[in-house]
This record gives C-alpha cells, structure tokens and sequence, in this order.
C-alpha cells in the first residue's frame, strides 16, 4: 500500500483517497504530491481485544465495559494498535441498539478478519462467553496471532493456540 506523506492519506491507483472520483489529473494528490514523497508504509499490527460482555445484569455489563475500556487504554499506553468492540459498542447501546451478541455479531466478525493479533482480557466469565469463544474460534481460523491480557496488571502475553482452558 502506498501512503502519501504530504497529504497523510492512503493512495490507490494515482489518486489519493480524499480525491477518489474526481477527474484525472483534478486530484490534490496530483498537485501536492511529489514521487519522493510517495513511500511504501508498512502497516502496524492491529490488535483485536476480545472480553466478555453479556450478562443479565445491567451493571455487570456496565464494569465490564469499564474494565474493556481500561485494558484498551493500558495497550495504547504500551504502544499498541488496539479495537475493542466492547469499548466500541457498549456506549451505542444507549441510542438505544441491542447488547446482545447476536446483534454485534456481523460487526465483530468483519472487524477480527481485519486485525493480525487477537487477545482475550481475562475477566470472570471469559470461558463460557459466547462472543468471546466464538472470536477464538475465528481467530483460529485465520491463523490469528492470539494471546491474553490479565487483569489487574494489564500485561499481554503471545501464546501458539490460544484456547478456553
């Protein structure tokens, strides 16, 4: 993928992808760009933070958001490229959308296809979380790099086949 410094954006074909539909030669990247400045950017590893969520009780939900939204943090902290989809959704489930993995299910999926990594934050119940089990069992299926977070002291450890036990 080429990346366009002057313009901070991703390039496609001649065009970068602000300009993307204009007419040839109309596009900024034509006019601000220059070849030199034009290099291969290697993507940095993009990290899926799976945690478990559902629950019955509305405030358990709630402390494991927050806890999905300290560990995220934690990673940033560490110099990681993380997506939770709990941090994510968790707040749109006031406007009002289901919490329910069912519902997140499709979002979820399409974003883990789009990580390289996936780790677990272990909180109580990851074992028998369906969304979590079911992103394992994904991310196994891609070949994923997977791991876990331990909770409280945040650290992430890589480990070859990742697995419920």
């Amino acid at each position: 993928m080429k990346y366009c410094l002057a313009l901070a954006d991703r390039v496609t074909e001649s065009r970068c992808n602000k300009c993307w539909g204009e007419g040839a030669g109309d596009c900024s990247w034509h006019r601000k760009c220059k070849e030199d400045n034009l290099r291969e950017r290697p993507l940095a590893e993009l990290i899926y933070l799976a945690s478990p969520y559902s629950h019955p009780d509305r405030v358990v939900r709630k402390w494991r958001y927050k806890m999905a939204c300290h560990g995220t943090a934690r990673l940033l902290e560490a110099g990681h490229l993380v997506y939770s989809p709990i941090v994510h959704s968790h707040p749109l489930t006031r406007f009002p959308l289901p919490a329910e993995w069912d519902y997140w299910r499709r979002l979820d999926e399409e974003m883990l296809r789009r990580c390289d990594a996936l780790a677990v934050l272990r909180l109580p119940g990851w074992e028998q979380s369906v969304g979590v089990q079911a992103e394992l069992a994904l991310a196994k299926e891609l070949g994923l790099k997977s791991g876990y977070v331990e909770v409280p002291h945040w650290t992430l450890t890589w480990e070859e086949g990742l697995n419920s036990g």
